[in-house]
């Protein structure tokens, strides 16, 4: 009779011979080492997580698709910083982003891609501007535009004394006047509960 060879399929073919090549993708590998690594509070990995996610989406709109979490460069970091400055993202968010792509290179071990400081990524260089005031004054027009009366008394009591905004809101006159006129009163005080550190304070 006839001999015929077997034919080849999956079934006799033993699955550790088959390799399936993966395919890379920034995004799966940086959640892989983000689930690897649980060092830190729920918090912060969670930030970390939210962060790292946003800087994947950033590199594969930037073209680095097939980037592998171990394939980090100098020049993806310097990609993702130009990126954020174009967008017009806060400093503080850059620096924020920028702590996070500090800890995934150190997981892998390419430290030396990542500035060491973020001003020489250019992070957080600000132009000081001497005898100019960048606070806001507002008129007498602006004050009768606020309908809400507690309101408008807040914001003359932050332009008259400089208070914070949470200290104004709950400013008691009887309190604050210590049961004297205005018109004698030498300073207002200020409660215990109105502002930061539970402390009573006073107000030439």
């Amino acid at each position: 009779g006839w001999f015929s060879q077997p034919q080849l399929t999956l079934t006799n073919v033993k699955t550790d011979q088959v390799r399936i090549p993966m395919k890379i993708d920034i995004f799966a590998d940086l959640m892989r080492l983000v689930e690897r690594n649980r060092d830190g509070s729920y918090a912060t990995r969670a930030a970390r997580r939210e962060v790292l996610a946003q800087v994947a989406h950033d590199l594969k709109d930037m073209g680095f698709r097939t980037l592998a979490a171990t394939g980090l460069k100098p020049k993806h970091v310097a990609a993702l910083v130009e990126r954020w400055k174009a967008s017009g993202i806060v400093v503080g968010t850059m620096k924020n982003r920028m702590s996070h792509v500090r800890w995934w290179a150190e997981k892998v071990g390419k430290q030396n891609c990542v500035p060491r400081t973020n001003a020489e990524s250019g992070i957080g260089m600000r132009r000081y501007v001497t005898n100019i005031s960048k606070a806001l004054v507002p008129t007498s027009g602006d004050l009768e535009k606020i309908a809400d009366e507690r309101l408008r008394c807040s914001v003359e009591l932050q332009q008259a004394f400089g208070l914070r905004r949470e200290e104004c809101l709950k400013f008691q006159a009887k309190y604050a006047l210590a049961g004297l006129t205005a018109d004698v009163v030498q300073e207002i005080h200020l409660g215990p509960t109105w502002g930061k550190g539970g402390r009573a304070g006073a107000i030439p």
